[in-house]
């Protein structure tokens, strides 16, 4: 789905990519998943932001899996 959304993207533009996955976001593999992606769509992205929930999301210790939203803005350009 990001190789498909990158190839969209016009060279220069911006993409705002999400995860809901706890195992994505506590693993640290999403933005290597997110290079994979530009790789495969022949893209070269620079990340500009990583983010998670808002504040009244909050996270209680005992659940760190309750930490699984990530947002990562990119910037997308041709190889």
């Amino acid at each position: 789905v990001n190789s498909l959304a990158m190839r969209a993207v016009a060279p220069g533009g911006l993409l705002l990519t999400c995860t809901c996955s706890s195992a994505m976001t506590t693993s640290g593999d999403f933005l290597k998943v997110l290079d994979d992606a530009a790789a495969d769509a022949s893209r070269r992205i620079t990340v500009l932001r990583v983010a998670g929930a808002a504040a009244d999301h909050v996270l209680q210790p005992a659940f760190p899996e309750g930490a699984y939203l990530t947002a990562v803005l990119l910037h997308v350009e041709a190889l």
